[in-house]
């Protein structure tokens, strides 16, 4: 990490990064994003369309491209999401009906998301649980791109098609309205960019496929070296008692760091304070809370 925050600070001395770093709200960042004035920015694969439609709004060529970051040694680790998020709990004394109802419910939601009224958020669907197939991105991906070269035509996934999957909720609507937003002029045989792109005609799906087709592109095209999990993905009994301080020391000392307000020859007694302020002590709930 040491030698990751002395690259990080060479950067900064440079002005590659921000000068503002650590000043700064999210909504300036985000401002700085949609207003063509950030060239580089890190997120989900989301981001670029869904998180980013004012970059569009206001320039219609702002061409937002998706990179791995790779380590010094050529490797690409991917930091892996836990399983779920989201839960449905049941009373153990609830009768069979209801427990059956309440699957049901969740496979209609999932089978019919394409079709949401999204002028109502959809968090407040009842019983909705944010639920897809682990490889829905990338298998979107692969059947989209798929069609725009000439593999198989949006009605293979449609109902009743060669190709309908319904564990894919999206792709049938995907794969209807792919024509809308994608230029019959773009075969595929190059990186999608967004002058091949309609980014008025159909907003929503123009964000939803700039995330897929361009956002994702990393994910599934290529195979990460190493997925990383981490031991948990949530605080456990004892651990609120230090997690703010070494949160805070955390956060204080890595901006500190790279903006040059410490040096980092100072990094061991940086260590050292992680250690003494909680760190240990964190360290050692999780690993007894992991041997349980």
């Amino acid at each position: 990490m040491k030698e990751a925050l002395t690259t990080l600070h060479d950067w900064y001395e440079k002005g590659l990064i921000n000068p503002e770093v650590g000043t700064t709200t999210n909504g300036d960042n985000a401002n700085n994003v949609k207003n063509g004035t950030c060239g580089i920015f890190m997120g989900p694969w989301w981001s670029l369309g869904y998180g980013n439609p004012d970059s569009f709004r206001n320039d219609n060529n702002a061409n937002w491209q998706a990179y791995p970051l790779y380590t010094k040694d050529g490797e690409w680790n991917v930091h892996m999401k836990d399983v779920g998020t989201t839960y449905t709990m049941v009373n153990k004394n609830a009768s069979d009906d209801v427990k059956k109802a309440i699957v049901i419910m969740n496979n209609v939601l999932v089978r019919d998301e394409s079709t949401f009224d999204t002028s109502v958020a959809i968090g407040w669907y009842p019983l909705r649980n944010t639920m897809a197939a682990t490889d829905e991105c990338e298998y979107e991906y692969d059947a989209l791109m798929g069609i725009i070269k000439g593999e198989a035509s949006a009605d293979d996934y449609q109902q009743g098609g060669s190709k309908f999957n319904g564990l894919y909720k999206n792709l049938a609507n995907d794969a209807a309205t792919l024509k809308d937003v994608i230029s019959e002029d773009y075969d595929g045989s190059r990186d999608l960019t967004v002058t091949d792109m309609d980014v008025n005609t159909n907003n929503g799906q123009f964000n939803r496929f700039y995330a897929l087709l361009i956002g994702d592109r990393p994910y599934a095209t290529l195979e990460p070296d190493h997925k990383i999990y981490s031991e948990l993905y949530y605080t456990i009994d004892g651990m609120d008692t230090y997690w703010t301080q070494i949160s805070d020391l955390e956060d204080k000392s890595v901006l500190q760091f790279i903006t040059g307000a410490k040096s980092l020859d100072e990094w061991d007694q940086f260590c050292t304070d992680w250690h003494v302020q909680g760190g240990d002590q964190i360290l050692e709930l999780v690993k007894d809370y992991l041997a349980e």
